[in-house]
């Protein structure tokens, strides 16, 4: 069997899965609480499963395996700040927001941001942060369509245009019919295919290398620094290459689609169960793609990028049917991380463009958004080139430094003045896009923590007791 004919298999079975669990959430969903939070009825598996998938799924594929091909054993920092951050996450702020939320009666992140209540100036700094989180979101979903839709495009050998609408129409299929509801159902089903690829493409190469002796002695000849844990740096370098790990790890606080999951998630005891069963997930994974990035660096020197690790071992070592697994596995990753973020987008829309009279949102603007959002992103990723790991990571340092103190300090039991928390959201949005955007190594490891620090700390500066 081709790789081409496989990958037209798998889709088709991962579409049908989505239609199905779709339309049989759509019956279930009959308020706007269950489109938002499915009921606030999430258990522990179903949650912790869907949150892993949706919160770090593609970028652990495509970023981790390119970090470990890129800087060798030092890669294992970026793992273990992957696991620091979704320990403070689902284990801290996880259970804190569960019970601030149900204390204030909100639905969504964003009403989280400001004192509870519909004063003025609450709702100023749930729009500003609704606002500045919905560009960075938007932009971060339109580069994982690329993403996906390039993948598709090379197997399936067409334009990237149609792959993309493949990919989104999968996407909008559960968000759409059934809300939250639909997309944990589908989560669940994506972090296992993801968790079975990921420990299943390594494996492979790491038999043809000998085991771990043969991968080690390997990897030694690939450059004097591959076996060592900091990389080569040294000094002030090491440490900003440790931080900067550890503030990407620490970018799941901020994100507002898991934000809304902690809301959902049945009790605090829940949210606890699914942080063991995320972070797990999060173990099993990360080592899959520590492995395999580790493998391609050494065998192969002529990857011209990381982004593309995942695809290229396969494509060399295994055989053309298998080309499929991990297209399959980012498009999975895909539809799991943002399903869940067009949610998040709608809330965000709908929250801008309401009165502050106007009361509740019905289901069928809540749907009407999350179409209208996707259908723009697909049609920005069919036509701009975004597919790069770099702009997804972005999106996501983008956003957790804008929203990430704001949550840490509300998780805490006191709020922050309004104009404190409009600062720290501005110093966030741009000091992280003055870093990045520099493009040299330094800065970006610096991106990575500086913006969420110095954001927090205007946040803890403005807090107010309650």
């Amino acid at each position: 069997m081709t790789g081409r004919a496989a990958l037209i298999i798998a889709l088709s079975a991962l579409l049908t899965c989505v239609l199905v669990i779709g339309l049989w959430c759509a019956r279930r969903t009959r308020s706007v609480e269950d489109f938002h939070l499915a009921g606030r009825t999430l258990g522990a598996f179903r949650a912790g499963l869907s949150q892993a998938a949706g919160a770090y799924g593609l970028w652990i594929l495509i970023g981790v395996s390119g970090a470990a091909y890129a800087l060798g054993l030092a890669a294992v920092w970026i793992a273990a700040g992957v696991l620091t951050g979704g320990a403070l996450g689902w284990f801290y702020l996880g259970p804190a927001i569960h019970r601030e939320a149900r204390a204030a009666g909100a639905t969504t992140a964003f009403e989280l941001l400001g004192r509870p209540g519909h004063d003025l100036a609450s709702r100023s700094i749930a729009q500003s942060g609704a606002g500045i989180a919905t560009v960075a979101v938007f932009f971060g979903i339109c580069a994982q369509f690329s993403i996906a839709g390039g993948a598709v495009a090379r197997v399936l050998e067409i334009h990237q245009s149609s792959a993309v609408l493949i990919v989104a129409s999968a996407t909008l299929l559960g968000a759409v019919l059934g809300g939250l509801r639909a997309i944990t159902a589908i989560g669940v089903v994506s972090a296992v295919l993801i968790a079975v690829i990921a420990v299943f493409l390594p494996l492979p190469a790491f038999s043809f290398l000998g085991g771990a002796e043969g991968l080690r002695s390997a990897l030694a000849t690939t450059g004097e620094f591959a076996l060592d844990l900091l990389g080569g740096y040294r000094g002030p370098q090491a440490a900003l290459f440790l931080l900067g790990s550890l503030g990407i790890g620490l970018g799941l606080c901020g994100q507002p689609q898991l934000i809304d999951q902690f809301i959902a998630t049945r009790s605090e005891q829940k949210v606890r169960w699914a942080g063991a069963i995320a972070i797990a997930w999060f173990a099993l994974v990360l080592f899959g793609m520590l492995l395999l990035g580790w493998c391609a660096r050494a065998l192969y020197e002529s990857i011209d990028s990381g982004d593309v690790v995942i695809f290229e071992v396969v494509q060399r070592i295994l055989p053309p049917a298998l080309l499929a697994l991990p297209v399959i596995a980012v498009v999975a990753a895909v539809i799991a991380c943002l399903g869940a973020q067009l949610v998040i987008v709608s809330d965000a829309l709908v929250l801008l463009t309401s009165r502050s009279d106007a009361g509740t949102p019905t289901i069928a603007r809540l749907r009407t958004a999350v179409l209208l959002a996707g259908a723009a992103a697909a049609a920005i990723a069919a036509l701009a080139s975004l597919d790069s790991a770099r702009v997804a990571l972005l999106c996501w340092l983008a956003t957790a430094a804008v929203l990430g103190p704001l949550f840490l300090v509300r998780a805490s039991g006191v709020n922050v003045r309004p104009g404190f928390a409009a600062a720290a959201m501005r110093i966030g949005i741009v000091l992280t896009l003055v870093l990045f955007l520099l493009r040299r190594e330094r800065t970006e490891w610096l991106a990575a923590v500086l913006p969420f620090t110095a954001a927090f700390a205007v946040a803890v500066l403005g807090r107010e007791h309650k």
